[in-house]
């Protein structure tokens, strides 16, 4: 059979007859054999009942499962001349002189270029040292600057890929304890991807934790006030 732009012609030794139907779907080619002959059917526009299912890419509508570090450097004037002048007094430098330094660092922070590039330095160091700090804690961590505005209000994308459960145990409570839930995780492991599974919680707990404890730990060893915001993506 020849079926073309919803027509059936069947061909059959000498006879040939002419039979209209709905129009069919989709180009496909379909061999089938009888006693007499060998027969075609070519598929074109339409509504068929044998079409191949396709495939939806749902995965392309899943939301994001990062979350965004929001923060800028609130007193990087007052901070950054402390810095030049301690930098100055440590070299013996006269205190005319430190006092000079404390000026022109007052006046090179209350640029916003100036502010730009140092946040921008602070952030880029962030998007290594974090990812190597939380690797041996047993984190797949990715943190990736996405953003960063004149005043130095800085946006960085984060996420926890994977987790080693057994080593994120051991920093937290110890070789000996870890080493007791070494079996235990290895039997959750062979039944699921309880790595991965448990990743989504890691990070809502991280996002927890670094929203206090980065600026603290900010103002404490450098003086600075670090405001810091967490958001998911979905916010």
């Amino acid at each position: 059979n020849f079926v073309v732009l919803g027509s059936i012609i069947e061909v059959s030794g000498k006879s040939t007859r002419k039979i209209h139907k709905p129009c069919l779907s989709n180009w496909q080619m379909v061999s089938t054999r009888s006693a007499s002959s060998s027969m075609f059917v070519g598929c074109f526009g339409g509504c068929f009942s044998g079409i191949r299912h396709q495939t939806k890419h749902t995965d392309l509508l899943e939301p994001e499962k990062c979350f965004y570090m929001n923060f800028k450097l609130l007193n990087l004037d007052v901070v950054f001349p402390k810095i030049m002048r301690a930098k100055v007094r440590t070299a013996g430098r006269p205190d005319a002189l430190v006092r000079l330094v404390g000026k022109g660092g007052k006046f090179i922070a209350s640029k916003s270029k100036f502010c730009q590039n140092f946040s921008n330095k602070l952030a880029d160091r962030l998007t290594v040292a974090m990812p190597n700090l939380m690797q041996q804690k047993g984190l797949t961590f990715n943190l990736t600057k996405v953003h960063c505005g004149e005043r130095g209000f800085i946006v960085l994308r984060a996420e926890v890929v994977d987790i080693d459960l057994v080593k994120l145990i051991e920093t937290a409570k110890g070789t000996e304890v870890a080493n007791k839930l070494r079996p235990l995780v290895g039997v959750a492991r062979r039944m699921d991807d309880v790595d991965k599974r448990l990743a989504p919680t890691v990070q809502a707990h991280m996002m927890q934790a670094m929203e206090a404890e980065i600026p603290k730990m900010m103002k404490d060893k450098l003086g600075f006030e670090l405001l810091m915001i967490m958001k998911t993506s979905a916010q």
